[in-house]
């Protein structure tokens, strides 16, 4: 091999070393075992990665919507239907505030037939801030000053009767309870408010 052959291959040798391989792959990262990803993948990767940023907030935000809407619905079904929850559980919470606006009311409560002695069950329907009241069955009270909670208080009552909840500390924003009998036609919740000192009846039939 002469001089000319041998500058001629090691020219080859020098431009086949130097060569950018395909897919925009750098040299010296091929070199180093470090490959960047095609730019074409790396944007599609990214537009992925975008869209599920965005899918994963609108599902976030519905669940968020709906589970502070759902309560708000709730609340607003039963003050138009006059404070009554249509088979509505005992402890069903309606609001986080005692500002919830519900009047107060008398009820008429037709049981079931058949049914003897009866319960009741009282909860705080909104915020556990403190609402004290004393439950009277036929005017005899049988709890006295009892602080009511989202979980209900169990009272024995007679059936027919006349149940009286009497406000006795407004804890704030107003004493709100909700009130059940169990064996009541209809299987309904009652939701009322009691200012201090006043009180709302329950006719047992």
């Amino acid at each position: 091999m002469n001089n000319q052959d041998f500058r001629k291959q090691s020219t080859d040798q020098s431009r086949r070393g130097n060569r950018i391989p395909k897919n925009n792959v750098k040299r010296e990262d091929v070199d180093t075992g470090h490959i960047d990803s095609n730019p074409l993948v790396k944007k599609k990767n990214l537009h992925r990665f975008v869209i599920g940023l965005v899918a994963l907030g609108a599902v976030a935000g519905f669940i968020i919507t709906s589970g502070s809407s759902g309560s708000r619905v709730k609340i607003d079904a039963v003050k138009a239907n006059g404070g009554v929850g249509l088979g509505v559980s005992a402890g069903t919470i309606l609001a986080t505030t005692d500002d919830a606006g519900m009047a107060a009311r008398d009820f008429n409560i037709e049981m079931k037939q058949g049914t003897g002695d009866g319960r009741a069950l009282v909860w705080d329907y909104a915020a556990e801030d403190g609402d004290v009241v004393t439950i009277k069955v036929n005017g005899a009270v049988v709890a006295e000053n009892v602080q009511i909670y989202h979980k209900p208080v169990s009272v024995n009552i007679s059936v027919p009767s006349v149940v009286e909840v009497i406000g006795v500390k407004d804890g704030g924003g107003g004493i709100t309870y909700g009130i059940k009998f169990p064996g009541a036609v209809g299987n309904s919740a009652y939701f009322n408010a009691a200012p201090e000192g006043s009180a709302n009846t329950y006719t047992i039939k």
